[in-house]
């Protein structure tokens, strides 16, 4: 049997989030009862710490094929660029990207609502 329509989209939705959330609800439950024990607290935090190294590792494979002797510059300029919105203003980094594309956007917007009013109003230079 096939779902179709918005009954198929939902049926798709809670197919797919519905594990991850039912996880989501059994890893704090447990982790609400066995806060008290030190043993399963530094269970917790090597686990923590495995996840650390594992996003750092991650960090590292992004950036190695760009440290290059002519690009070195760029890749820590915008790795800083990615841990000061991380840390300094709490924000997430593809949310800076985001901001800066959408202004860019918004500019290219601009020009083009310029450029067709001076067209419509027989302008031939437009800039």
């Amino acid at each position: 049997m096939q779902l179709r329509g918005p009954s198929g989209s939902a049926g798709g939705g809670a197919e797919r989030f519905h594990p991850c959330a039912a996880a989501v609800v059994w890893f704090t439950y447990t982790y609400t009862l066995w806060r008290s024990n030190p043993l399963a607290m530094s269970a917790i935090g090597g686990t923590v710490a495995a996840a650390v190294g594992m996003m750092a590792a991650a960090a590292f494979q992004l950036l190695r094929p760009r440290w290059k002797p002519g690009s070195r510059f760029r890749t820590v300029a915008i790795f800083a660029a990615g841990f000061l919105l991380s840390f300094g203003l709490n924000m997430a980094p593809i949310s800076g990207v985001g901001a800066w594309r959408s202004r860019r956007a918004v500019v290219a917007r601009m020009k083009s609502h310029r450029a067709l009013s001076a067209v419509a109003q027989g302008d031939g230079d437009v800039f």
